[in-house]
């Protein structure tokens, strides 16, 4: 009994550690969005609207840095970021996913509201990888 217990719990180690993937590595990536004026994109240390994808930091135009939370499946990676304070945005949410082992495009949806009308408002573009 307690070798199939041991046998058992080998293989669910085994067949863990070969399904488990790793994240894209850190870039810059450039929106395909124009014009870029009026968004999140612009102004502040981007002026070309690129944004930067480091380990566990996002840094992103007008917004500056934040907190980055990347999800590494099989295939594809899920970015996640949360700006609390983004001025002239308010609160600006992230959400960016990326292939697998390619990792040069990347398909980003932002979302804030609107400072002058309360209005939600969304924004999904895609971005290449700058190389």
């Amino acid at each position: 009994m307690v070798r199939l217990a041991v046998s058992v719990l080998a293989m669910l180690l085994v067949t863990g550690v070969a399904g488990a993937a790793t994240p894209c590595p850190p870039g810059t990536f450039g929106p395909l969005v124009s014009p870029i004026d009026g968004l999140p994109l612009a102004g502040g240390s981007s002026p070309s609207g690129a944004f930067v994808v480091d380990v566990g930091v996002i840094t992103m135009g007008a917004c500056g840095s934040t907190e980055l939370r990347v999800r590494a499946r099989r295939h594809y990676t899920v970015l996640h970021g949360v700006w609390q304070s983004c001025p002239g945005f308010g609160r600006v949410r992230y959400q960016g996913t990326t292939n697998y082992p390619a990792c040069k495009a990347l398909v980003s949806v932002l979302r804030w509201r609107d400072q002058a009308t309360g209005r939600r408002r969304g924004l999904k573009f895609e971005s290449l990888r700058a190389e």
